[in-house]
């Protein structure tokens, strides 16, 4: 009688430990299947970040304006780049001073291709000026005043 109830316990023993490796075995399979997607998402992320960021490098090469002063009261944009272009700013700098001023965002408008603009804009006589646009090119405004020269370059950092 004792081996009956021995081979009893070893066999729900046995059944046991195939339960118990079957149930490991879902759940490693369940693991690997998850880490395997999460992989799967992250590869193709940095994929799709490469392709958006060559995308934005592409067209800000694109991406060529031409801006002039007219007679320090207003600023005609030309876009001759092969991109429409958005100009978010528009900033000059006091040369004597360093005091700067920069226009709002939604005042000022999407230029097509071949397009130009006029943009109200007070320019001084000792003023850097320049447009930034939602690619991040920087386009500065040249003088056409009698006897001037072309303004010079200067750097606009964000931060």
């Amino acid at each position: 009688m004792e081996r009956k109830k021995m081979k009893k316990r070893q066999q729900k023993g046995a059944v046991s430990e195939v339960i118990a490796a079957l149930i490991f075995m879902t759940i490693a399979i369940f693991f690997f299947s998850l880490l395997g997607t999460a992989l799967e998402t992250q590869t193709s992320l940095s994929s799709f970040s490469a392709q958006q960021q060559r995308q934005l490098f592409d067209d800000r090469a694109l991406e060529r304006l031409v801006a002039y002063n007219m007679s320090g009261s207003s600023i005609l944009v030309l876009n001759n780049g092969s991109i429409a272009s958005k100009i978010l700013y528009v900033i000059s700098v006091n040369n004597q001073t360093g005091a700067s001023t920069t226009t709002t965002e939604n005042s000022l408008p999407v230029l097509s291709i071949l397009g130009n603009v006029t943009i109200p804009f007070a320019l001084g006589s000792e003023t850097r000026t320049a447009l930034v646009t939602s690619l991040g090119n920087v386009f500065y405004v040249e003088n056409l005043q009698p006897g001037s020269r072309p303004a010079a370059t200067f750097s606009i950092t964000f931060g």
